[in-house]
């Protein structure tokens, strides 16, 4: 009997044993669906740093009201859909997602190089301003976490402030739906960009947001020739001293002219010049040594001479490191070649 009675002990701490066991797998499962966000891909990861004090420059947690009840979204702006089908495109970031459906929570399928060149498929447009992608990066506090949003992340726009500076908005993929606001000049305006079903050079079909998108013009069209390449790559960062340093900051140098009527201004990887002393002087002249400093319309150093060609033609003039495109007017763009024939740097503007 005493054998038996501490057998059926044994038993019954055992099966608490599993019970325990069991409840904390339970447990766990629970608190991962409800507590992680998951990152939509590779930009926009949730960084291990304590959550910092939200300032003027960082997204912060929506503090009143529910989701939606803040104020209208933006007018939604029109586009031509049909117009672009048919036409090559060029990408116009580097590590650009293509996904499986026209959404910013859809599956990435493959992603495209800064210049690659795609065949449009498609065109689709939303009929309700839901979506936006981040235009620089910044920090969000979401459920008491700080949060890096990078630079061509997606989000979902639930509304907007009254004044339109603040937008509610919430991640794709996370399933507890959090909202948080952000400035709205950290995001592009919902609904500014349609979405291109494109085709790359292996054949993989998908959806581009049409922000990284630029349909290439056939010939004889208004933006085939060179000054409007060059028009669009000087205007990457803005057109004049105050919209550059609103996108890029404070430089970490700034030299002027003896005259002082230019001032470049230095960053890592790049300068700016622009003519006059006011914060409108006009940008110059763009000159860009990294990868990480693409330019509108598809040209980053890094890329291969040839599909700089495709780009901007036959060069003006060439030797073995440099090519130079003339657009008139004395301006133009001139690339330095460096080994395996990619582009070291690149000069835009007044030559």
């Amino acid at each position: 009997m005493i054998h038996y009675d501490r057998r059926k002990r044994q038993r019954s701490r055992i099966l608490l044993l599993i019970l325990l066991v069991l409840l904390v797998t339970f447990a766990g499962i629970w608190a991962w669906k409800h507590f992680s966000t998951k990152p939509e891909d590779a930009v926009g990861k949730i960084s291990g740093i304590p959550s910092i004090s939200p300032s003027a420059d960082l997204a912060v947690p929506a503090v009143s009201g529910k989701p939606g009840t803040t104020g209208p979204l933006p007018q939604r702006v029109q586009a031509a859909p049909a117009q672009d089908v048919g036409k090559k495109g060029i990408s116009l970031g580097s590590n650009v997602n293509v996904r499986a459906d026209h959404s910013v929570g859809s599956t990435v399928v493959t992603k495209l190089s800064q210049g690659e060149h795609v065949d449009i498929l498609e065109t689709w447009m939303p009929e309700t301003a839901s979506e936006a992608v981040a235009i620089m990066d910044f920090d969000a506090q979401i459920r008491g976490k700080t949060v890096r949003i990078l630079k061509g992340r997606g989000v979902i726009v639930v509304s907007c402030d009254e004044g339109g500076t603040r937008y509610s908005v919430r991640l794709p993929q996370d399933s507890a739906k959090t909202v948080f606001q952000v400035p709205s000049g950290n995001l592009s305006k919902p609904l500014d960009w349609q979405w291109y079903k494109i085709r790359d050079g292996r054949n993989v079909i998908g959806w581009v947001f049409g922000k990284y998108i630029e349909p290439l013009a056939e010939s004889g069209e208004r933006n085939t020739t060179l000054s409007s390449v060059v028009r669009d790559a000087l205007s990457t960062f803005g057109g004049t001293r105050d919209a550059v340093e609103a996108v890029l900051g404070t430089p970490r140098k700034t030299v002027t002219s003896k005259s002082g009527e230019q001032i470049v201004l230095r960053y890592d990887g790049l300068s700016v010049t622009v003519n006059g002393s006011g914060r409108n002087a006009r940008v110059t002249v763009i000159e860009v040594s990294s990868a990480a400093r693409g330019l509108k319309g598809g040209l980053v150093p890094g890329m291969n001479r040839e599909k700089a060609r495709l780009i901007l033609g036959k060069p003006s003039k060439e030797d073995k490191r440099s090519e130079t495109f003339l657009s008139g007017h004395g301006e133009g763009i001139v690339i330095r070649i460096g080994k395996g024939d990619t582009i070291d740097a690149i000069r835009v503007g007044k030559l």
